[in-house]
């Protein structure tokens, strides 16, 4: 790790239900806020099915876009139908961007972007489908007219065109780019809920590399349409009464959570030299593919646990380093169980303290992982552990690891790590450049 370029978070971008910004985060976070409310899915006024979402609030995109007429020309590509994904992405860049104080226009060329989401537009493009069918069908039965199924088809493919082009996730990269400058290497990734992690590793290579002088890596959710929920009732793991509860013995599933998070990464001297505030350094990631199962992980497998190894490796840093562990934390008992079991060996050697942030923002699904982070990073600035909340019967294996209670605590190493659906594992290791 010596040898290599140091890269270190300049600036975080956290937008979710407890706040947008990190001031207004932190604040909730340290108070334990959480803000769950039952999302009710509609189709014109009949309700198809009620289900516990973290939501935002009074999100507005002019909140956090200054450039009014590049609004309106994506507006005006996107012919005024809203994109929420490409706007979450957005905030979340603009919130990074201005907490960094990094500017972009000084070396255009030299700033890359590093985009995640789990599928952007993909729920609003069903959604635009299914109505422009059932309204092609509904006027020709009542002008008494034949349904000709390739007729129906023409039309509602001619009126979705620009929505369904907008699916292609280059286009999220190239709007937000263009919103903000951004000209450099841009990569959009989808490695399911560890999609963060893995975009974090490419903005550090790149960085090193000397082919970046900063990266932006931004990741946003929103969870609302009722596919997503109607797959993970069918699996069983979505809790209906709201509450997220890691490793607790009645754990029953996710709730979803809206938005995501932005970084800024930049390489250590650079930063210093321009007087930015560093949160922390990225020291480094472990990544592998179990290629088993689709919605839980291959149980026995090591490579979880080869993941965090590998990222501690990486790092430079042993067990008895960590003073706190972020898992995944998604409440799901089988995937808990699984976690326990790999990150134990590692608990036992240190000296950490083990917390989770679904139950107070949700599960931002592709982008959850940067969200995490931006919480750490807001963690280690302030030396504050928040306690796992909604947990009453913590698994016994893992007791005592867990932060029962809100804790000062100067946090000088963070593994965080992240087991996504089809087996995609991640973890990473962050330090504190003001202890270390």
């Amino acid at each position: 790790m010596s040898s290599k370029k140091r890269i270190v978070i300049t600036g975080i971008g956290p937008l979710c239900s407890i706040g947008s910004g990190k001031k207004e985060v932190l604040s909730a976070l340290m108070a334990g806020k959480t803000q769950v409310l039952k999302h009710a899915c509609t189709y014109g006024k009949d309700i198809w099915e009620y289900f516990y979402v973290h939501k935002l609030t009074n999100f507005k995109i002019d909140n956090y876009v200054s450039d009014k007429g590049l609004l309106q020309w994506i507006d005006d590509w996107k012919e005024n139908q809203r994109d929420i994904d490409y706007e979450l992405l957005a905030a979340t860049t603009s919130l990074a961007i201005q907490d960094s104080g990094f500017d972009i226009s000084s070396c255009p060329q030299e700033v890359g972007l590093m985009m995640v989401h789990e599928n952007p537009g993909l729920e609003p493009l069903i959604d635009h489908l299914t109505n422009k069918t059932l309204e092609a069908v509904q006027r020709r039965v009542f002008e008494k007219k034949e349904l000709l199924p390739l007729e129906i088809r023409k039309e509602v493919t001619e009126a979705s065109q620009r929505l369904g082009y907008d699916t292609q996730t280059f286009m999220h990269l190239f709007f937000i780019a263009k919103l903000f400058g951004v000209q450099g290497f841009s990569l959009f990734m989808n490695n399911a809920c560890s999609s963060g992690l893995y975009a974090m590793e490419s903005a550090a290579q790149h960085i090193r590399s000397g082919r970046l002088r900063a990266a932006i890596v931004v990741g946003a959710d929103y969870p609302d349409f009722v596919y997503k929920y109607l797959w993970f009732k069918k699996l069983k793991i979505y809790a209906e009464d709201g509450l997220v509860k890691p490793f607790d013995e009645q754990a029953n599933g996710i709730v979803f959570g809206e938005g995501g998070g932005g970084l800024v990464l930049e390489e250590y001297e650079s930063a210093k030299k321009r007087g930015a505030r560093i949160y922390c350094e990225y020291r480094g990631g472990g990544f592998n593919l179990e290629g088993m199962k689709i919605s839980f992980p291959s149980i026995g497998s090591d490579l979880y646990q080869r993941a965090a190894q590998e990222a501690l490796s990486e790092a430079g840093s042993s067990h008895a380093d960590i003073d706190l562990m972020i898992p995944h934390g998604v409440a799901e008992r089988v995937t808990d169980k699984h976690e326990v079991r790999s990150l134990l060996p590692i608990l036992k050697e240190g000296r950490s303290v083990v917390t989770a942030y679904k139950p107070y923002v949700g599960h931002n699904l592709g982008s959850s992982a940067l969200l995490e982070l931006c919480l750490i990073c807001m963690c280690m600035e302030s030396s504050f552990v928040p306690p796992l909340l909604n947990t009453n019967q913590i698994d016994p294996n893992l007791e005592p690891w867990i932060a029962r209670k809100v804790s000062e605590k100067r946090i000088s190493t963070v593994l965080k790590t992240s087991c996504g659906f089809a087996g995609y594992n991640a973890a990473v290791v962050l330090t504190n450049p003001r202890i270390n």
